[in-house]
């Protein structure tokens, strides 16, 4: 009797791990293809709803045929099933990238799952006026979801959708008339954007994010690193003027994220936003972000504000960034931004061994905007950059600004070049502000003048300044223009990190 009842058990161990296997299944779709078919790369399908209609599983595969067009928008959801050891996976096959060309919906939706592939693929619209959807929209909305993990999206072109060209995360903040219900609040971990470019999209090219609240002292997505990626024409909604739209990369609600070797520009044109506006590459509400080798250039709004580089806005702590060159832009080169409703206080930020060339064309930006409309931002570190900025028609352009509603507090910047054309003011620093310290810094104007407005006072002389304010300790007022050796190794020396690149870079761009 015991010995049935051990076999009946090892029997039933066995059956549960036979149903638990699953032979990995490879689909292939071509124009030439029949829906009657198998799948197989001899006999293949032939339209993206014959994969509607089919229930895939961890390890499975979706192949399209290279420089082949599919009309239709491809749905992988609940009904199917992966994981992050075992993840689906969506590509091309044979010689160049499969199009697959969606109508008024989303290109590639997946929805509440672990573990997804996209790769190697063009994903476009028929037409950006008449599309309400995503291009790649990877999406975690089941009330109770804890996050999900691994997205890998790589070497993909997104073109001409509505709210963005890539999207991974929870239920988006924000976007127009779009809410969470109660209990979704997460969306992805170990997310990768590699080698992507986003284009020609209305809201956003690249978009991470999740269902924030004011009172979220947590974060909805971890671990993002969007690497090597371009943005570029995501112009914005010219009816929307509630909120901000036509951004480049914006990183959400999230926890560690890396944003690197990226270049995003001509986005913005098309925003009207009343009172926020788009940005090339930022970060908000998020925690230990680093940008880092990008370039924002030609960006732009026709609303009330922004059109920047780069961004730490509201809520966004412990994050940097560096090594980046933003350039020509209508917004601030370098912006850190706060807001009364943020969810955490803007803290622990920086911003070193960066160039701004030619930015805040428009508007009233400095070059680095440093601010705040509701919450003071503290403890913020400025240095090792390089400032160049002039007077422009549209705007009230500056070196260096930092004010707001209320103080900002313990911010310190050091060893930077701020130039300017002697028109407008190489810093800009309104009265109340707490501990805000410059040290080691080198200014000039172009004009042999000088110029800064700090504490709701003008001065005209470094000295003044430096005698008056307590301020500026060991700030200089030299010219970039090199051509003696000791005046070379002695700026080289003052401002501490300047390579001749540079050097060569300040002399294109002003003489």
């Amino acid at each position: 009797m015991k010995a049935t009842v051990k076999l009946k058990s090892v029997l039933i161990i066995l059956l549960l791990f036979v149903k638990g296997l699953h032979a990995q299944k490879t689909y292939y779709l071509s124009n030439n293809g029949n829906d009657n078919n198998p799948g197989t790369k001899k006999l293949p399908f032939k339209n993206i709803e014959k994969l509607n209609q089919l229930t895939f599983k961890p390890g499975d595969k979706i192949l399209f045929e290279g420089k082949s067009v599919f009309p239709g928008s491809l749905i992988i959801d609940e009904h199917d099933s992966s994981r992050a050891e075992k993840p689906i996976t969506i590509e091309s096959y044979g010689n160049g990238k499969a199009i697959l060309k969606a109508s008024v919906g989303n290109g590639i939706l997946v929805k509440n799952l672990n573990g997804i592939i996209i790769n190697n693929l063009i994903v476009s619209s028929d037409n950006l006026g008449k599309n309400n959807g995503y291009g790649i929209k990877i999406f975690n909305d089941r009330p109770g979801n804890s996050i999900l993990n691994m997205v890998r999206i790589i070497d993909v072109e997104v073109s001409n959708f509505r709210w963005a060209g890539i999207y991974v995360g929870g239920i988006p903040t924000d976007l127009p008339n779009v809410k969470a219900v109660d209990g979704c609040r997460f969306g992805f971990k170990n997310i990768l954007i590699d080698k992507c470019t986003a284009h020609d999209n209305m809201y956003y090219g690249i978009y991470v994010s999740a269902s924030w609240k004011t009172s979220s002292k947590d974060y909805g997505n971890e671990d993002v690193a969007i690497r090597d990626c371009i943005t570029y024409n995501n112009l914005g909604d010219s009816t929307y003027t509630a909120n901000h739209s036509g951004s480049g990369i914006l990183v959400d609600d999230t926890k560690k994220a890396l944003v690197e070797y990226c270049v995003s520009y001509n986005n913005g044109t098309l925003n009207v936003g009343a009172t926020g506006g788009p940005c090339a590459i930022w970060a908000h509400s998020s925690h230990s972000v680093l940008i880092q080798y990008c370039e924002a250039y030609a960006n732009k709004t026709n609303g009330a504000a922004d059109g920047g580089g780069f961004d730490l806005d509201g809520g966004v702590t412990n994050s940097i960034i560096q090594y980046c060159y933003s350039h020509d832009n209508e917004g601030a080169g370098y912006l850190m931004w706060n807001y009364e409703a943020a969810p955490h206080i803007l803290s622990n930020n920086t911003i070193r061994y960066s160039i701004s060339a030619n930015d805040g064309r428009k508007h009233a930006y400095g070059a680095i905007h440093i601010g705040t409309s509701g919450i003071p931002i503290t403890n913020i570190n400025v240095y090792n950059n390089t400032l160049i900025t002039s007077e422009t028609t549209a705007g009230k352009s500056k070196g260096i600004w930092i004010g707001g509603s209320v103080p900002n507090e313990n911010l310190y910047l050091y060893n930077n070049v701020i130039i300017t054309d002697g028109k407008v003011p190489l810093l800009d620093i309104e009265p109340g502000q707490k501990n805000i310290i410059f040290s080691n810094n080198a200014y000039w104007c172009s004009d042999k003048s000088f110029f800064i407005q700090f504490d709701g006072m003008v001065f005209n002389n470094l000295k003044e300044w430096q005698q008056v304010k307590k301020n500026g300790t060991n700030d200089l007022f030299v010219t970039p223009v090199i051509t003696k050796t000791k005046k070379l190794k002695s700026l080289l020396m003052h401002i501490g990190c300047i390579s001749l690149n540079l050097i060569a870079l300040l002399q294109i761009h002003l003489f």
